[in-house]
């Protein structure tokens, strides 16, 4: 029976099919052999591929068997971790009957294991550059009341970056799970790159594979997403709305129906989007429905926005149709401060060819 722990990523349990060299998740993920990969410490992990009923590459997996230290103090490990489409920890779950010890054989409490999802999604940690026995305080005895045994705490200087009672255990899983074949998931992945996958993950919600596609892909490529590009624009993230910015194809800036949807969500968008936004504008042409979303936003705008829009809408003179006019004067009259420049615009408007 299979007990899970779970703290970011809900995941289903195992349930090995009939079908050879075929395994279907719980909740419907299906598991296919990706690649073998052998540790520095000779551990040989079976990697395998979780994919949606759909076929689409969702995660990846593998079984963890190991000992975690030479005496009798520490118990061996058994759990399956889970990585994502990035080589990035996710989730682990053990067997019931073997749970997650500490020292002494003390099973894992529920906040140890919140901590030791923290520590394990931490691919930076400091724990990169020490050995485990770097991390034990030798002038501190700790006496087993279990086994014939004695050991060392843990020393002050590591307190927040293991599981206390725990460092052998924290220390070998951190280095597997965020060791070599993290980079060899990665590159795995690299090969699965399909308009699909592509498409997926840039819709995924998930603004590490957002960022990995905007950035990893050649322009030439991503030309074939921009409407999923532009909708990025209106994400809450600090640097992938920017970033979404900057790999919209310029041919595409001068299409009507590109600018109302780069538009769309203009009001709503973070305040240095707009700016950026209206920046890039400046180098346009803009269509008719592109300067009317803009003067609808008119009341939303701080004075410098609204300067800016103005000067676009001076720019593009020859777009501003009738009821586009009559869509100026309203807000006009709703707001007396841009009436000048309303009257400008208009004055403007009529005097055109």
């Amino acid at each position: 029976m299979i007990k899970r722990i779970t703290f970011l990523l809900l995941l289903p349990a195992v349930l090995l099919s009939a079908i050879p060299g075929l395994a279907q998740e719980k909740d419907g993920y299906i598991t296919n052999p990706a690649f073998s990969f052998r540790t520095d410490k000779g551990l040989l992990l079976n990697v395998q591929l979780l994919s949606d009923p759909e076929k689409m590459p969702a995660l990846y997996a593998a079984q963890i068997i190991t000992t975690v230290c030479s005496d009798s103090l520490c118990k061996p490990v058994n759990l399956r971790v889970y990585w994502n489409l990035l080589g990035h920890f996710v989730d682990y779950k053990t067997p019931e009957n073997q749970p997650l010890t500490k020292f002494d054989h003390v099973v894992f409490t529920a906040a140890d294991h919140k901590k030791l999802h923290v520590i394990l999604a931490d691919d930076r940690s400091m724990l990169k550059d020490y050995e485990a026995e770097d991390m034990i305080d030798r002038s501190v005895k700790v006496y087993s009341g279990k086994v014939d045994g004695v050991t060392g705490a843990t020393s002050k200087s590591f307190q927040d970056v293991v599981v206390p009672g725990a460092v052998y255990t924290v220390h070998t899983l951190w280095h597997i799970v965020n060791g070599p074949v993290a980079a060899r998931i990665l590159e795995h992945t690299r090969k699965l790159l399909d308009d699909r996958l592509i498409r997926s993950m840039l819709t995924s919600g998930n603004v590490d594979y957002q960022r990995f596609i905007l950035t990893e892909l050649p322009d030439a490529q991503l030309k074939n997403f921009v409407p999923d590009i532009i909708g990025l624009i209106a994400g809450k993230d600090e640097w992938i709305p920017l970033l979404a910015l900057e790999k919209i194809p310029g041919a595409r800036w001068k299409d009507a129906a590109a600018q109302q949807l780069i538009l769309h969500n203009f009001p709503g968008l973070r305040l240095e989007v707009q700016n950026t936004l209206l920046q890039k504008l400046k180098e346009q042409p803009l269509h008719t429905a592109a300067l009317k979303i803009l003067v609808h936003s008119l009341d939303k705008l701080d004075k410098h926005q609204v300067d800016k829009v103005f000067d676009l809408l001076a720019t593009n003179i020859l777009f501003i149709d009738e009821a586009l006019e009559k869509d100026l004067s309203a807000q006009a009259g709703s707001n007396p401060l841009i009436a000048p420049r309303v009257d400008e615009i208009l004055k403007s408007a009529r005097r055109r060819p």
